[in-house]
């Protein structure tokens, strides 16, 4: 219960920073729910080992949701999960939980996949803000978040989904 109570905490905390610290007012407008959500997600796996807080765990029990659900042919479509509002994170009732999980996992793995790359900079975050905030479609400014195609990011998804961060079952 600690460790979860702790996620939560994180989580939330992350969501405070963003809105106080991170973005300003009329930027955190243009940030994709799909985006806020992951780097929460991201966040609330911290650790922190002495006065150390330490970042990007892998969590293998969210990958093996997403392989199996990717197995069941039931993933969000990246161009789907880039536009998706509170209706396909929130859960109103039980039916929702599923889809509802799939987003926020789909999201963690993205903002995980970015940390890991070393793509999840202010530069790339304001630059793909900034062609949303200037009209660009959310498919057409991703790349200048990620530095890849879009195509490109599904093959990196559907492979990871495939085994459990590379290791073959």
């Amino acid at each position: 219960y600690t460790e979860v109570m702790f996620q939560m905490l994180y989580h939330e905390s992350f969501h405070a920073f963003q809105r106080n610290f991170l973005f300003s007012e009329q930027k955190l407008e243009k940030v994709p729910l799909w985006l806020i959500e992951g780097m929460a997600q991201y966040f609330e796996l911290a650790r922190i080992e002495g006065d150390r807080l330490i970042l990007g765990k892998e969590d293998r029990a969210r990958m093996a949701l997403l392989r199996t659900w990717n197995k069941e042919g039931g993933l969000v479509k990246l161009e789907d999960l880039i536009v998706s509002d509170s209706k396909n994170f929130i859960v109103k009732e039980p039916a929702d939980l599923e889809q509802s999980n799939k987003h926020y996992l789909q999201s963690w793995f993205i903002v995980h996949w970015l940390a890991q790359n070393k793509r999840l900079t202010m530069k790339n975050v304001n630059d793909y803000l900034d062609a949303l905030g200037a009209g660009k479609k959310p498919a057409e400014a991703l790349p200048l978040l990620t530095g890849v195609a879009n195509e490109e990011l599904q093959k990196v998804m559907d492979e990871k989904f495939k085994y459990d961060f590379g290791v073959k079952p």
